[in-house]
């Protein structure tokens, strides 16, 4: 073999080695963004679901305060958080999870009011799996239960109870 042979054949080789590395980087590189929108769902889904689960707590935790001191501010409290999860009112631009514990002890941040939309519309637009929505609606349901419950002892508070026909009177 020449060495102008030899030569090309390492040009070749080397040139065809390149491309193949060059490929391999691209892949790589698809791979990763793959991986990162898959995390980015998986994160910003399990946002949503956390808000619905603290969304719950704190309706549960405004309707006790409510009851026990008399406060209408924690009744106040409760109305809003329920109209925010069913986009009755505008979510606050920044709503973090300690939102409302910062509100009660009188430190909420300052945000501006953001879009008007459902907790249960902000799933949707996620691209929730459907039985990943139908387990997060079951979830809502159970807490909108337990918010009938919390609107009847805000009735007997007030001095509203139930008739034999279940309509509340005094």
């Amino acid at each position: 073999m020449s060495i102008k042979r030899f030569t090309t054949f390492c040009l070749i080789l080397t040139a065809l080695l390149l491309l193949l590395l060059l490929l391999t980087v691209y892949r790589a590189y698809e791979i990763q963004n793959d991986i990162t929108d898959k995390e980015r769902y998986r994160f910003n889904s399990n946002l949503l679901a956390i808000e619905l689960f603290q969304s719950s707590e704190d309706l549960t935790r405004m309707a006790r305060s409510y009851v026990v001191t008399g406060d209408r501010a924690f009744k106040d409290d409760f109305f809003e958080i329920l109209a925010i999860r069913n986009g009755q009112i505008p979510r606050p631009s920044d709503y973090s999870l300690t939102y409302w514990h910062l509100a009660g002890i009188g430190k909420a941040p300052a945000n501006a009011p953001g879009e008007k939309i459902a907790l249960v519309a902000l799933m949707q637009q996620q691209g929730l799996t459907g039985e990943e929505l139908a387990l997060l609606l079951e979830s809502q349901q159970y807490s909108d239960q337990l918010v009938a419950q919390e609107l009847r002892a805000f009735a007997a508070l007030e001095g509203y109870f139930a008739d034999d026909r279940g309509e509340l009177t005094i």
